[in-house]
């Protein structure tokens, strides 16, 4: 059977629809373990009894956006993404660098 579900609430459905998946989940003993984006995904993981991780890619190389692209964002350290208290979601976009990959 499936023991882990990555979903994606950037690419499909958004937070209600992470929920939604969660709930299945767990009522089918399926952890979530979503795909990427912690400043999204963190916040629902850490809410969800079946929450058991988050992907994440904090490697500049892998993905050069992670470290540059928001000025305000969770930290990781030791494996561990660490969330912080601001209002919505905690992170910032840095407009800036995001003009530098605008198309």
């Amino acid at each position: 059977g499936i023991r882990f579900m990555q979903y994606d609430a950037t690419r499909f459905g958004g937070l209600t629809e992470l929920i939604r998946v969660a709930s299945y989940c767990r009522v089918h003993d399926v952890q979530i373990v979503p795909h990427h984006d912690p400043q999204i995904h963190g916040h629902v993981v850490g809410a969800i009894t079946n929450g058991f991780g988050l992907e994440t890619f904090p490697n500049k190389e892998r993905d050069p956006l992670w470290d540059t692209l928001f000025s305000l964002k969770p930290e990781i350290e030791d494996s561990y993404v660490h969330m912080n208290d601001e209002p919505g979601l905690g992170f910032e976009v840095d407009w800036a660098v995001a003009g530098k990959y605008a198309a």
